[in-house]
């Protein structure tokens, strides 16, 4: 089914294995209602198309569904091949777990673009356009460019400051407010008109642009990112929404610079930032899903800070943070780990652990800004204690969103995740990973404030592990019939086992 359209599918090649996945980019050529599928999830543009699209014909460019990728070289090519085959080849519904993308600020097509956005997608100037439109029957205007332009150097300030410079958001607004042809009745009369009030508010921008000079400078597909910003359509119940890994934001009626950083995010590749609310005394137990719940992270709450720079592993996904400044961590010992959040901090900022014998991994990060409705308490756990999360992608089974996860150092506490740090002298325990975290110190000076951490890995200060006994049916067994096996174990320590 594609846009609520149902078709017959004739596959080959690897399409004839596909198992059920939603949200796929697809690609390949309809007559009524027959669809014959291409066997690759991504179609290479010719020179005719990449020059009516205003791109370069000798640039080489893929479309991933609708939404056109630019790739610097052919190296770059195989890996958005590898990175989408392997994103369909997962079991399950999803194509890998960057499709669940929460559809009230996400748009989810193409559903495999957060793992597949190359570097050259992520790094370097990024150009925004603005796109005002309003309605004959609503003529409000939601802010006037002087508005607009402080909201852009607030989110370029952001971009600046949490990718270290790698990242640099410049932007452009196009002058006019564009009439758009329907009313704001019609837009406001079903949930999914968004995207026609996308679609013809980019005919609009291009009629504007060819009316004056035709430079492009005012031609959405000429920009990195373009927003389309509308007054209020009450039957939308999102501020922001936004293409993960794709181009589109479309703004409801605010301009607030957090949720923009927060939409620009999901062009950037990134999920929500989430927060794992547990059901018991262990933050690592099962429990309930929070989006949005991460309220140290811009991909979490976007408006609790301006200083609410992305988790670190999120930055990682981005490649804010790489090589030298990630601490893969393996064996017992003492880590030190340098505060992210500082435009100049310097040194091992994140550290990533990854059990074998489990299929989550976690990060840690130490962070001296957090939340302006914090309390001194908190933010002096803050200053004196640690993050840490579950990586995007890599949390335990029992989790259901696809972004990283905030643990809770602290989850019977009613500051929820305010104080989720782990503060100094308290101490982790994973006992299904064999993983003990315990902050030890802070020290140093601005930029480079770090905390240094003990991590144990096995048996933890003299406690043993307990011991399983198993037992299968002896001999011959029969197709079809009931086997019974057994399992028990003891704890040398006493310790509970579950």
């Amino acid at each position: 089914m594609i846009e609520g359209r149902s078709y017959t599918a004739y596959t080959f090649g690897r399409r004839d294995q596909q198992t059920t996945k939603l949200g796929l980019p697809l690609h390949g050529i309809a007559i009524d209602r027959s669809l014959a599928l291409e066997p690759m999830p991504f179609r290479e543009l010719d020179s005719m198309e990449k020059s009516s699209r205003g791109l370069d014909p000798e640039a080489t460019v893929v479309l991933v569904g609708a939404e056109p990728v630019r790739l610097a070289s052919t190296g770059e090519l195989k890996q958005l091949i590898d990175r989408l085959l392997a994103a369909e080849s997962v079991p399950g519904p999803h194509p890998w777990s960057e499709a669940n993308s929460d559809v009230s600020d996400t748009i989810g097509q193409p559903a495999t673009a957060a793992v597949t956005s190359p570097p050259s997608w992520i790094f370097g100037e990024k150009r925004v356009l603005w796109v005002k439109v309003d309605f004959a029957d609503s003529t409000d205007a939601v802010a006037t460019d002087e508005e607009i332009g402080a909201s852009n150097a607030a989110v370029s300030e952001f971009y600046r400051a949490t990718s270290y410079g790698k990242t640099v958001m410049t932007f452009n607004i196009l002058p006019a407010v564009l009439r758009l042809p329907r009313d704001k009745a019609y837009y406001n009369s079903f949930n999914t008109s968004d995207s026609e009030l996308v679609a013809a508010a980019k005919t609009r921008a291009k009629q504007y642009d060819t009316a004056n000079g035709g430079t492009g400078d005012f031609d959405p597909d000429r920009y990195d990112r373009w927003i389309v910003l509308f007054s209020k359509i009450p039957i939308h119940t999102f501020a922001g929404k936004a293409q993960i890994g794709g181009p589109q934001v479309r703004m409801n009626g605010t301009i607030t610079a957090g949720v923009v950083a927060h939409e620009l995010g999901h062009t950037q590749s990134l999920n929500h930032s989430h927060y794992w609310l547990p059901s018991g005394a262990s933050g690592l137990a099962a429990g309930a899903h929070v989006e949005y719940g991460d309220v140290f992270d811009s991909m979490g709450s976007a408006t609790s800070s301006a200083n609410n720079f992305f988790s670190a592993p999120q930055k990682a996904k981005l490649g804010y943070l790489a090589g030298a400044d990630i601490s893969a961590i393996t064996q017992s010992g003492t880590y030190r780990i340098t505060r992210h959040d500082h435009f100049d901090s310097a040194g091992v900022r994140a550290v990533r652990i990854a059990p074998e014998n489990v299929e989550y991994e976690f990060w840690l990060e130490h962070r001296e800004l957090g939340p302006t409705a914090m309390s001194a308490s908190q933010s002096d756990r803050l200053h004196n204690g640690l993050l840490l999360h579950w990586g995007p992608g890599k949390a335990p089974r029992f989790t259901t969103g696809p972004g990283s996860y905030l643990i809770d150092a602290t989850p019977r506490s009613s500051a929820g995740a305010s104080d989720a740090a782990l503060r100094i002298g308290e101490t982790l325990i994973d006992p299904d990973a064999g993983i003990t975290i315990k902050p030890l110190a802070v020290g140093g000076a601005a930029p480079n404030e770090y905390i240094d951490v003990q991590l144990g890995f096995g048996a933890i200060d003299g406690n043993r592990n307990p011991a399983l006994i198993a037992s299968a049916p002896v001999g011959p067994v029969q197709a079809r019939t009931n086997l019974v096996f057994n399992a028990s174990a003891t704890d040398p320590d006493g310790d509970l086992l579950y």
